[in-house]
């Protein structure tokens, strides 16, 4: 008897056990060279490790649409004072949870980039942060230099914002930048003396002024973000068995107390130690639910936004800053209806950026330093005589 007609008459267990069977051999076909040995071992490793960190990407991009937000509804509700006020109740209920996610997230996997080697981390750095925060400085600057020059409004000073100050939101690369240092020079060797050491000097700058105390205590969640990264695997498994219930609860308990704090944002104890222990405790049951495969297909453009996070963060910012400007003189209808198409413009346009980043070499010269080895290739000249 065929071994087809068996497999029919066999029943529909037989048939799925085949059918699991031939999955299994056609997942992984066989190759003859080395070469091609290595290859699809690597292709098959990346997609298991693309498969593995989706939920990066869709923490990531979560934090990235929540930064997009509150500006733009600052933005809003700054230009046009009569908009609705629970703009700016979502918007300071949310601010604390935000770029505590973002420290998280860059403290994740610089163990395993140090394994790499210092110097390709630091290269690396220099690359991805100090290259384009040096790049925005300048174009920022520009920008404000254009203000004040049209508006009388004063402007920002280059060198201080390149070395102490860093203009508007580019704090966010000039600590980074501090923090991967940090880290290099404790994670290496002394992981859990890293994080107690960011614990002391989060205490000590807590009375300096506001940017030391929010060095300090994005310190806290960068560096606790290595130390997990050290346990990812256990990590993961550990957020995979912990009950909803234990995730949730804590959650509720920050966002309640972020609700009842909203006024304190704007002052020294927005970096106080309870608002840093109900932005831990938030975190939990949002790492659930970027895990949790239930949303695999609808959080395509959530991961999509997380792998570009950084361009996105770069460009939303003078587009947020600088279009009240217009938005005066244009519109004089109703903020409240405003607000979401300026919030979808204002995205479309960072995407766009972000887009366009792997497609022109001119556009990826704004966030990343390769695009010059193509433009100043020069062309080989023939000195042979013809």
């Amino acid at each position: 008897m065929p071994y087809w007609i068996e497999i029919l008459s066999s029943g529909s267990s037989r048939i799925k056990e085949h059918a699991n069977r031939m999955k299994r051999k056609t997942s992984w076909v066989r190759p003859k060279t080395f070469q091609q040995i290595n290859e699809a071992y690597m292709h098959h490793k990346t997609n298991n490790m693309a498969e593995r960190y989706r939920w990066m990407d869709r923490f990531r991009g979560s934090a990235i649409l929540l930064v997009v937000y509150l500006h733009v509804a600052y933005s809003i509700t700054s230009t046009y004072p009569d908009s609705w006020s629970l703009f700016d109740t979502i918007r300071e209920t949310l601010s604390p949870f935000r770029m505590p996610v973002l420290m998280l997230l860059s403290g994740l996997l610089v163990e395993r980039s140090i394994k790499k080697g210092v110097w390709r981390y630091i290269k690396g750095k220099m690359h991805y942060i100090l290259y384009p925060y040096v790049v925005w400085t300048l174009i920022m600057f520009a920008l404000y230099a254009v203000r004040e020059t049209y508006l009388g409004i004063p402007g920002r000073r280059l060198v201080e914002g390149l070395w102490l100050h860093p203009i508007d939101h580019l704090w966010f690369l000039y600590n980074l930048l501090l923090y991967y240092l940090f880290a290099l020079l404790t994670l290496k060797r002394w992981p859990v003396l890293g994080v107690l050491a960011a614990l002391g000097l989060y205490a000590l700058g807590y009375t300096g002024t506001r940017e030391i105390a929010r060095l300090g205590y994005y310190l806290v969640f960068f560096m606790t973000g290595c130390w997990i990264g050290l346990h990812l695997t256990a990590f993961l498994r550990f957020m995979q068995r912990i009950h909803w219930g234990l995730a949730l609860v804590p959650m509720c308990l920050g966002v309640i107390f972020f609700w009842r704090h909203t006024s304190d944002f704007s002052t020294q104890k927005a970096y106080a130690p309870w608002f840093l222990l109900a932005s831990l405790a938030t975190m939990p049951a949002f790492l659930k639910l970027c895990m949790w495969n239930g949303w695999d297909r609808c959080s395509r453009p959530v991961e999509w936004i997380g792998r570009h996070s950084l361009v996105i963060y770069l460009v939303h910012w003078p587009i947020t800053v600088f279009s009240p400007i217009f938005l005066v003189v244009i519109y004089h209808g109703n903020p409240n209806i405003l607000l979401p198409f300026y919030l979808a413009v204002v995205l479309a346009i960072s995407c766009l950026f972000a887009f366009m980043e792997r497609q022109s070499t001119l556009i990826s010269l704004l966030f990343s330093p390769k695009g010059w080895s193509r433009i100043l290739r020069f062309p080989q000249l023939d000195y042979s005589f013809k």
